[in-house]
């Protein structure tokens, strides 16, 4: 029995220790695997972001089964990215309440950033429900759009800023109060989650997913062999189609007689129906003048609005910023959802073409094929013209050339510059050789000394002093001096100027050059 009870305790002490040197273990390794990997993963994917503390404080969140998941650390950066937008949109009804009654300029500066951060809501959940509803391959099929919605908040941050007057103390100071306060967190965590979606491609690599990616943009500017774009439905076709007023039936009237449903056309675009419709919303806005200002909302996404034309429907108004309203609210008609802006390179290379992470503007493309960029040669804007575009450029003898000119553009610039230089070193000869030679003109003699009549004259300085004893014996020659250092600092003013004017030349031959 007492055996018995000696193997129990000498069993019971080999399992305490060997707990003990699993403790041991673990704790001379450091933390558990999946926290290892956690912090592994929030590496990878904030190394190339602006602020790494601040973005690995942004995915900390992401833990246990999620930490492996792409996607996690996606949304986890969208939702905080939302979080300081509220906060800051909260913020700014608050300092509305407290200082908006005492300060008109304040309010309205207050009031438009708070339908900027309104647009930055909508904007981020467009975000939010493309990551929620698609897998990482359609994910990164339309990184494109991302980036366009999250630099759009970007935007809207910094337009928000610019509303308030820098000249006046009320709104100097609630601009940094709310700057340090939220705005300037919404910029750093919204360029931290643009920096993750720009960098997707390599932080999937780094993951180790082999997907079956397509280029992360969408070809905006491909047409059929209609012309139209791909995705321009059947109905939009017919209303570009020649002709399309004579078929086409407004769904509402706006005519300041009354004959029509309304005699304004904000209440026209107010009758957009909530739920939304299908096709176009077309507003026929008849013959008058409309002292009103348009503003169109972000739900009222296919509303096409036309008139009798520009100098029969006029849609005006008189707000201005001298007479204190703020420069967003004077547009006479504005759009509140986002604008579309193309913007890519072609052929960028050499030091400092690298942009990853670091262009952050709205419809940012990065680099293009040829063929993409073909599109934006002057060959396509030239088109529309007769013989597309060519007689009027031959008419004027513009040296041209319609597609990827940069080889002729340097051929031209270097016979410009050839004849520049030509044009000089001629110049610089004849200068001096008339210098050496002279013409025997009484001009080119530097001093006239006249006895008889007592005088000396300086013919550089057109300058004659009429006591000529005072200089032979050196005296009084500050006279001469002086103008003599004028007429140098003069010269070199022209001279100076005459170089300006050469640089300015050639500025102006390469820039048309290269514009053509």
């Amino acid at each position: 029995m007492s055996g018995k009870v000696i193997i129990s305790v000498v069993s019971l002490i080999l399992v305490v220790g060997v707990a003990i040197g699993v403790v041991v273990a673990v704790n001379k390794k450091g933390e558990d695997p999946d926290l290892q990997a956690q912090e592994k993963n929030v590496q990878v994917i904030c190394q190339d972001t602006d602020d790494h503390k601040l973005c690995r404080d942004t995915l900390s969140s992401v833990k246990g089964v999620n930490a492996s998941d792409p996607k996690a650390y996606i949304a986890a950066a969208i939702k905080a990215t939302t979080d300081s937008v509220i906060k800051a949109l909260n913020m700014s009804d608050r300092l509305s309440t407290e200082y908006g009654n005492n300060d008109n300029g304040v309010k309205m500066a207050l009031d438009d950033c708070k339908d900027l951060l309104q647009s930055s809501m909508a904007s981020l959940q467009y975000s939010t429900d493309l990551v929620r509803n698609n897998n990482l391959d359609a994910i990164h099929f339309q990184a494109a759009d991302m980036r366009n919605w999250l630099s759009a908040v970007i935007s809207y941050q910094q337009a928000c800023m610019e509303n308030f007057d820098d000249s006046k103390d009320g709104e100097k100071k609630i601009k940094e109060q709310l700057h340090v306060e939220s705005l300037d967190h919404v910029q750093k965590i919204t360029g931290i989650t643009l920096d993750i979606i720009t960098g997707l491609s390599h932080i999937l690599e780094k993951f180790g997913l082999k997907l079956n990616l397509k280029p992360a943009s969408r070809r905006l500017f491909e047409v059929d062999s209609e012309g139209y774009p791909s995705w321009f439905s059947a109905s939009d076709r017919k209303l570009l189609g020649k002709g399309w007023r004579s078929h086409v039936t407004p769904n509402v009237i706006v005519a300041k007689d009354g004959s029509g449903q309304f005699k304004t056309v904000a209440d026209a675009i107010a009758s957009y129906p909530k739920e939304g419709v299908k096709g176009r919303y077309v507003i026929y806005v008849k013959t008058g003048v409309y002292d009103e200002y348009i503003t169109v909302p972000k739900n009222a996404v296919n509303i096409l609005m036309y008139g009798d034309g520009p100098l029969k429907t006029i849609i005006t108004g008189h707000k201005n910023f001298a007479a204190g309203t703020k420069t967003m609210q004077t547009a006479t008609f504005g759009e509140n959802f986002e604008n579309t802006l193309y913007y890519a390179e072609y052929n960028n290379a050499g030091p400092g073409a690298d942009v990853s992470g670091r262009i952050k503007w709205k419809g940012y493309h990065g680099l293009i094929s040829r063929k993409e960029a073909t599109q934006f040669t002057a060959a396509e804007f030239l088109k529309a013209g007769p013989n597309a575009g060519t007689d009027w450029l031959k008419a004027l003898r513009v040296p041209h050339a319609l597609g990827f000119n940069k080889a002729k553009a340097l051929k031209v610039l270097c016979a410009k510059l050839y004849e520049m230089e030509r044009f000089r070193l001629q110049s610089s000869r004849s200068k001096l050789r008339s210098e050496q030679i002279g013409s025997g003109d009484r001009s080119e003699r530097i001093r006239t000394y006249n006895f008889p009549q007592g005088r000396v004259t300086d013919h550089r300085v057109s300058i004659t002093y009429h006591s000529i004893d005072d200089v032979m014996q050196g005296e009084n020659l500050d006279v001469f001096i002086d103008a003599l250092l004028l007429q140098e600092e003069v010269d070199a003013v022209a001279t100076f100027s005459s170089q300006q004017s050469q640089w300015i030349q050639l500025f102006l031959i390469i820039n048309n050059v290269l514009s053509v």
